[in-house]
């Protein structure tokens, strides 16, 4: 029987013909538990035989059995059949020469017979049915393949396969294309969608320092909630690596994921001084955990943790240590440093509390055995937030902000600053005395909280009012003598006003495409009348001569002593403008409509008064009361997308710009042009700082049978291509085989190759 016979959708088809012959009683009959029907029935009484001839059909079970000629023992319940048998179950669909089937047992002995279940095949001279779902093949193939001839099958002296659970193959020959390739004595294939331990597919890689290296990963279905992966990976330079990935579901909203690896890299001492280069090989590892924990009362607890043992070893192996979801690597080699979090929350429509604890690994040292005694981490911190509701039955909204944060590092609460050539540097000596006005203070505690009211209204039918009037009040503590705590109290009022108008045009019939265009105009004024500071306290610096901030404005290397953004004194009396442009498509799809967001721009600039009259700037020129010009543009369009964020500092004449130009088709091919642009301009001066300037090309093509990925960042500044990434997965016709290929080369760390090979073995 020849596995090029058409393949018959299997499931519902014999309820379908049940169905049928239920409604035309007057052509079929029923015997016992048999539904029967063909051109020519006879039945021998006295032997409890009924032969059925040309165009049989009989329905047993759940099974429909079609063929030339049959005969039905009612005494051993035994169906023999013959000519263009085909046997079409749920499960699976037979076709053979001849069948002898007990249908109540629902077993038999098929000869020269075909059987498919799902996309697996088994061909055999002799297929025993022992059960409802159980095979036996005597000398027969296998395959995955849908194509004709197939890809690949395996041959084997004896055959068991039981639809949903496994197929074993004895004395398995594989063959590739019809040629025989490897010899396995014995194997074990899943026939079921759900998670089988055994063997995965090798993976090969190539690497610039690693050589070539080789990976043979083992997957445990430990349970219906949890399984893992253990990985042996050889490199030919650095050594023998092992690598555990280990999953758990708790719930359908619980779960969590522990990875880890272990190496004694011969190739990493070379990097070192000579004098640890000498000791020989050096133990590497790493550990990366992610727990997401909804527990009762709307309580989640949640943790991320990132350790290794030294700090190159995120560039070595960046896949292993890559971002949540699987993220580009290439998007996340320059992390400063590796986060280390664990949380606790709870939100209720009301409410928010949360305390979480985070300890950072600082990635930015040379020495990459280095230790992490200068890093500042958050030891707890804890909030609390209550979201607006009204005062009594007023029209006032109150809301309350809490913030507690302890500021830590495992050496002194201050750095050592030197200054050289007006130039700030971290001493590596500390000379036991903290210098005010000159050290750094790095830990501390921290107490913020925050009341505010407001009240929104509307004036006239069109304009949204909305003030607002806030108290806060920080509070430190430092570990430092004469200078033991600071504190800051000030009111921030707030009012703003927008309103929108638009036109809608088009098509006038209702079932029409329309669009509506919408403008929405805003201003915004920010003033603090009141602000109690310790002006001599050097965590605050000279405020009095330090330039204005807006609460918008990165954080540069030029900013007063601070812990985090949250320290940064903001929005003293800023006047903002804004405008926003949305062009809104709806479509009709049956009796329902469907809206898009085809475009989308804003624009908005602010002008700061307490920087236009600053007292103690240094000149003039140095006030800088407008803030950039910043304009963001979106389009979405079927198949075309574009993505702008443009800042103007008019100051010095120069714009931050990141735009992406993507186009698309329904095939999947895409291909997108990144321009990036970014510095940061410290308000009240004209330098730039950490400048970069890219091109950022990404292609995909797609076809029938390979889809190829490749981008390109090439930095203006270096003129340079600085990262290279390109993979090309293979799938042909048939859905049973695939090959995947992948190169990167980094910005830092070594280029890699790698290959994998996939079967698909046709689980259902």
């Amino acid at each position: 029987m020849s596995s090029s016979s058409a393949k018959a959708r299997l499931g519902l088809l014999p309820i379908i013909l049940l169905t049928f012959f239920a409604s035309n009683a007057f052509a079929a009959q029923k015997v016992g538990t048999l539904l029967l029907d063909a051109y020519d029935m006879t039945r021998d009484g006295r032997n409890q035989i009924i032969r059925l001839k040309r165009n049989v059909q009989v329905i047993f079970g759940n099974q429909h059995l079609s063929a030339d000629e049959a005969s039905i023992d009612l005494k051993t319940k035994t169906i023999h059949a013959q000519g263009n048998l085909v046997i079409i179950s749920p499960e699976a669909k037979i076709e053979a020469d001849r069948a002898s089937m007990e249908y109540e047992k629902n077993t038999g002995i098929l000869y020269n017979a075909f059987i498919e279940m799902g996309q697996v095949s088994f061909e055999g001279e002799v297929i025993y049915k022992t059960g409802p779902k159980e095979f036996e093949v005597q000398k027969g193939s296998y395959t995955a393949c849908t194509t004709c001839p197939p890809a690949w099958h395996f041959t084997g002296s004896r055959m068991t396969a039981s639809y949903g659970g496994y197929a074993h193959v004895r004395n398995a020959f594989f063959h590739v294309a019809g040629v025989p390739v490897f010899w396995i004595p014995y194997m074990v294939v899943p026939l079921n969608s759900k998670r089988q331990t055994g063997f995965l597919f090798p993976k090969l890689e190539y690497g610039q320092e690693s050589r070539v290296s080789i990976s043979e990963s083992y997957f445990w279905a430990m349970s219906d909630s949890t399984d893992s992966t253990w990985t042996l990976k050889n490199y030919q330079a650095r050594g023998l690596k092992g690598l555990l990935n280990y999953r758990y579901v708790l719930t359908e909203s619980s779960r969590g994921e522990f990875d880890g690896a272990l190496i004694r890299d011969r190739v990493f001492p070379g990097t070192l001084d000579a004098a640890r280069a000498e000791k020989g090989p050096i133990n590497r590892w790493f550990l990366k955990y992610r727990h997401h924990y909804e527990m009762p009362e709307g309580y989640v607890h949640r943790a991320q943790v990132n350790l290794t043992s030294d700090l190159r070893y995120p560039l070595d192996f960046i896949e292993e240590l890559e971002g949540e979801g699987g993220g580009d690597p290439m998007l996340e080699r320059g992390d400063p440093a590796l986060e280390n979090r664990v949380s606790i929350t709870k939100n209720s429509h009301s409410q928010h509390v949360s305390a979480d604890a985070t300890v950072y690994t600082n990635l930015l040292k040379p020495d990459p055995l280095s230790d992490n005694t200068d890093s500042v981490h958050s030891f707890p911190t804890v909030r609390y937030s209550l979201t607006p509701r009204r005062i009594f039955d007023s029209p006032l909204l109150f809301t309350f902000d809490m913030n507690y944060t302890n500021f830590t590092r495992d050496t002194l609460t201050y750095d050592d600053i030197t200054i050289v050539n007006n130039k700030k540097t971290v001493s590596t000596t500390h000379d036991g005395t903290f210098d005010a006005g000159v050290d750094q203070i790095r830990a501390g505690q921290r107490l913020d909280f925050q009341p505010q009211v407001s009240y929104p209204f509307k004036l006239g039918k069109h304009i949204d009012i909305l003030p607002s009037l806030a108290y806060r009040d920080t509070g430190y503590q430092f570990s430092i003598q004469d200078h033991q705590s600071a504190q800051r109290r000030l009111v921030r009022g707030q009012m703003s006003a927008r309103t929108r108008f638009g036109r809608v045009f088009g098509n006038p019939e209702p079932d029409a495409t329309r669009y509506k265009h919408e403008i929405q105009p805003e201003i915004t004024y920010t003033s603090i009348p009141w602000l109690d500071q310790a002006s001599n306290h050097p965590f605050f610096g000279n405020v009095q001569g330090e330039p204005a901030y807006t609460a918008d404005q990165p954080i540069s290397n030029s900013d007063v002593i601070q812990f985090d953004y949250e320290d940064r004194l903001y929005d003293r009396n800023v006047l903002k403008l804004a405008t926003t442009n949305y062009l809104i498509r709806r479509n009709w799809n049956g009796s329902s409509a469907s809206y898009s967001q085809l475009a989308y721009f804003r624009l908005q600039q602010s002008y700061d008064f307490f920087e236009a009259y600053r007292l103690l700037a240094p000149s003039e020129s140095s006030r800088q009361p407008w803030s950039d010009l910043r304009s963001d543009l979106e389009l979405n369009f079927s198949y075309f997308t574009l993505g702008s964020t443009i800042r103007y500092f008019h100051y010095i004449g120069k714009a931050t710009n990141s735009t992406s130009i993507g186009v698309r088709d329904q095939r999947g091919d895409a291909l997108s042009l990144t321009y990036s642009q970014s510095f940061r301009n410290p308000r009240g001066s004209s330098q730039i700082e950490d400048q970069t300037e890219d091109y950022i090309l990404t292609a995909t093509i797609v076809s029938k049978f390979i889809q190829l990925t490749g981008r390109v960042a090439y930095s203006v500044i270096y003129e340079q291509i600085q990262e290279r990434a390109a993979s090309a997965m293979i799938i042909p016709t048939g859905d049973c085989w695939g090959i995947h290929m992948e190169y990167s080369a980094p910005i830092q760390g070594e280029p890699k190759v790698s290959a994998s090979f996939r079967m698909n073995y046709g689980a259902l």
